[in-house]
């Protein structure tokens, strides 16, 4: 039951993300959906073109909204990291099988994202979401991002089912 419960999660924070935009004045569109069926990433495994996505447009601004994609670190080393639901740039993501293998998005083309935890939030559960953020978005430690506001986008975010607990 843990299993479904946190996949329901990850589900949930991908449509709270594209509600998101909606809310913030964009178009959320359907892409990559097998017969109408979104089709969740639930896992780290897997291509990201074989699975469903948003793409989220207001005027000249576009970005994708994609569940467990892998992401290249902040910090020029070779690391990878799985985010929950990643807000991507517009077509950093294949859309199809390339001839080499996709690894993962390039950290440059990672907007912002969301980490879900079925956990109680106390404060050492805090410090491991700012040790991610400080690995895969660093500068949103540094305060506002430039233009987050004016675009409508969020900042790292922790969504989590269980409680506040301070000790």
């Amino acid at each position: 039951m843990m299993v479904r419960e946190t996949a329901l999660l990850e589900m949930g924070a991908l449509v709270a993300a594209s509600e998101h935009y909606r809310i913030a004045g964009y178009s959320v569109d359907l892409e990559n959906d097998k017969e109408g069926v979104f089709s969740v990433k639930l896992s780290s495994r897997g291509n990201p073109y074989n699975f469903s996505w948003f793409t989220c447009t207001r005027g000249d601004t576009a970005i994708e909204i994609h569940s467990n994609l892998a992401v290249g670190g902040a910090h020029g080393d070779e690391a990878v990291y799985v985010v929950d639901v990643a807000v991507a740039k517009p077509n950093a993501v294949p859309r199809k099988r390339g001839k080499d293998p996709w690894i993962c998005l390039s950290n440059i083309d990672l907007v912002s994202f969301v980490e879900v935890k079925k956990l109680v939030v106390y404060p050492m559960l805090l410090a491991q979401f700012v040790g991610i953020v400080h690995e895969v978005k660093p500068k949103a430690l540094q305060g506002s991002a430039l233009g987050f506001k004016k675009y409508g986008q969020f900042h790292p975010t922790l969504m989590s089912l269980g409680y506040l607990n301070l000790t």
